[in-house]
């Protein structure tokens, strides 16, 4: 897989909203193509994006982690590119879908996904769902062997991401916060790193206000 090609899946990630028919008929291919799009975008009134219905919803924090993507049906897994892509679903908390496209030249190929493409073998599912929709995706790449894809980036939602690099293990996670944003009156920022506490095994959640 050429670097061109990963940089367009980073780049080609749109919220879905009522617009994604049109979207999806003028999606950009270059990066200059993209910052017009969002420049355009930002001009014009925000709309709220629907959220999912369904199981996928009603999923809870272990119910969703349990939630895994099959090896097999990994994006890139077949060529002889060092990285592959894996697809999260909407659902849990993460229940507004977004747009993924898949560019290669001048192409751009939206990412759609099926159940068994997953195992939900530990969910709690007693049907698997029928409509699944990406809300996010990660990158594996043989990090720290060569014979292993390791997870080196996720990104989930609207707020969620993390990195990895060589012999590191995931501590922290950060999620920022906005606040009264473009309302007249100041905006309020907060930071919040999730770590946990050696001492007690339990989980700290300091609050910043910036």
């Amino acid at each position: 897989m050429r670097t061109a090609g990963l940089l367009a899946l980073l780049i080609c990630v749109f919220g879905a909203s009522t617009r994604s028919e049109s979207w999806a008929q003028e999606v950009p291919t270059t990066f200059a193509a993209v910052e017009a799009m969002a420049a355009k975008l930002a001009s014009e009134p925000y709309k709220e994006t629907p959220a999912i219905e369904g199981d996928m919803r009603g999923l809870g924090y272990d119910q969703y982690r349990a939630l895994r993507p099959r090896p097999d049906s990994a994006l890139w897994r077949e060529g002889k590119g060092l990285f592959r892509a894996e697809f999260f679903p909407a659902g849990f908390i993460y229940d507004k879908p977004v747009q993924i496209f898949v560019v290669e030249g001048a192409n751009a190929t939206p990412v759609a996904l099926a159940a068994d493409q997953f195992d939900f073998s530990d969910t709690g599912l007693k049907t698997l769902p029928q409509n699944l929709t990406p809300a996010g995706f990660r990158l594996r790449h043989p990090l720290n062997r060569p014979d292993k894809f390791d997870e080196v980036i996720s990104f989930l939602g609207a707020s969620y991401f993390r990195p990895i690099a060589r012999a590191q293990t995931y501590g922290a996670s950060a999620r920022g916060l906005a606040i009264d944003t473009a309302v007249g009156k100041p905006e309020e920022f907060i930071v919040a790193p999730n770590t946990k506490d050696p001492g007690t095994n339990t989980l700290a959640v300091p609050l910043v206000t910036l």
